[in-house]
């Protein structure tokens, strides 16, 4: 691979526009050198499960000749990507889930937010693998997807954690300059962090979710994993039809929730020190502690009753005995009713505890954390044997019930040379001041990158 080769494989968006308008660089020569990248090294990962190779170089051929015809769709114009593959895509890329029964299954649609990006000029280049349907049924190996298991840029016997594995994969190792995820509870966060991406959570609703996979209609949500926080803000910018405020703020008010000492491995917790000094010098950090009030419980109680009313037809109908986790057979948890007055209740309590959360942070525009305890796993552990059955991540769910916005970033390098991550989580329908603050620092700390070896050979 060439010096220049390896410039473009780790650059940002804003970087690669540059480049295009330019005249540097065309968007089939782009588009040409990621898909290489995906077959070559996204498949012996397990990160990618299809590519539409002469759709993107059609695309890509459309968006140079507009640019040199004057014009200019925005941002994103001419830039390759690709999406975890619980998207709709129309033919010939099939719509997987990650999942056996639906290996070869075409669609007749795409997704909203391919529809939105293919409108700003992006070139899709294929689906990127997930654990099966999502990660809503329980599993214990990682390898319980069609693709089986994706495998860590940085350690290419480290697993890349939560549904959205191939998505943050592909862009730790730079072979997209961005991808689209999806979370519920975790799932663009934590991958983001283990594989040393930068990942947007967007405030809930704010990204429309047809042609996906439902879980829950309460928490999923759609968002970028890009290289750099200013990524997050053009791509989730074109996702949605929404104007989204921009607002400016110099010095930010910052609530610092601290690692816990008990679950945090101890460069975690070093890291997050160090990024939180650099974070320092411009913003106001203050102490905040996260209130003592039933997060977990409530949503689980939505959650549970949400995914069993959309996976009940997976159930009747045998898809999930199916599936290659054994864990997933006759619906698992999800087979087990729930009282819809429970339900009711929670979504009662969910505003209250929204109401409350507002109030008591209302002088902060975003409070920061640790992404992960944990750095990413090795692929030979058990999901129960390495995060534990208890609650992990507290910030994680308090987010999720709350539909807040967060973001993830490399915050350095923890145990066995691993990406560990730093959060900020922010009020709603502050997601361009969340990706502000997180570029801001992003800027500040030292960049962190893969093994040579395994991404630029």
């Amino acid at each position: 691979m060439t010096l220049a080769a390896a410039r473009y494989a780790f650059s940002s968006v804003k970087e690669l526009g540059a480049l295009l308008r330019s005249g540097e660089v065309t968007s089939r020569q782009l588009t040409r050198f990621y898909l290489e990248r995906l077959e070559r090294l996204g498949r012996p990962w397990g990160a990618v499960v299809n590519l539409d190779a002469q759709g993107a170089m059609q695309a890509a051929e459309q968006a140079d000749a507009m640019l040199r015809n004057g014009t200019d769709l925005g941002p994103l114009h001419g830039i390759p990507y690709a999406v975890k593959d619980i998207f709709a895509t129309v033919p010939p890329l099939p719509t997987t889930w990650g999942a056996a029964p639906f290996r070869d299954r075409q669609l007749s649609t795409d997704a909203d937010a391919i529809l939105n990006l293919r409108k700003a000029g992006a070139i899709l280049l294929g689906k990127l693998a997930l654990i099966e349907m999502a990660a809503t049924l329980p599993f214990e190996s990682f390898d319980a997807s069609v693709t089986g298991a994706c495998r860590n840029p940085f350690d290419l016997e480290a697993w890349t954690g939560d549904s959205s594995s191939g998505s943050a994969s592909a862009v730790g190792g730079g072979l997209v300059p961005f991808s689209v995820a999806t979370e519920t509870r975790g799932s663009i966060v934590q991958p983001s962090a283990f594989c040393g991406a930068v990942g947007l959570r967007p405030t809930v609703g704010l990204v429309p979710s047809g042609g996906t996979l439902q879980l829950s209609e309460t928490f999923d949500r759609i968002g970028p994993i890009a290289r750099h926080a200013e990524d997050c803000a053009v791509v989730v910018s074109a996702l949605t039809a929404e104007r989204l405020s921009d607002r400016n703020v110099e010095a930010p008010c910052i609530g610092l929730l601290r690692p816990s000492a008990e679950l945090d491995q101890p460069e975690v917790i070093a890291n997050f020190d160090a990024a939180v000094e650099r974070l320092a010098s411009f913003a106001e950090l203050k102490v905040f502690s996260l209130p003592p009030r039933p997060y977990r419980e409530t949503y689980l109680a939505i959650f549970l009753f949400e995914a069993r009313r959309n996976f009940l037809p997976f159930i009747e109908d045998g898809t999930v005995d199916r599936l290659d986790s054994p864990l997933a057979k006759g619906g698992a948890y999800l087979a087990e009713p729930v009282e819809e007055a429970a339900y009711r209740r929670a979504l009662t309590q969910r505003e209250d505890l929204l109401a409350e959360w507002l109030d008591v942070t209302a002088k902060f525009h975003a409070l920061v954390t640790t992404t992960s305890p944990k750095v990413a796993p090795p692929l030979n552990a058990t999901f129960t044997a390495y995060f534990g059955p208890e609650e992990h991540e507290p910030i994680t769910t308090a987010g999720a019930l709350l539909g807040l916005p967060a973001i993830t970033i490399p915050s350095g390098l923890g145990a066995r040379l691993l990406p560990t991550g730093l959060q900020l989580v922010g009020r709603p329908k502050d997601d361009l001041l969340l990706c502000q603050i997180a570029g801001k620092l992003q800027g500040l700390l030292p960049t962190v990158m893969p093994p040579r070896e395994n991404v630029l050979r």
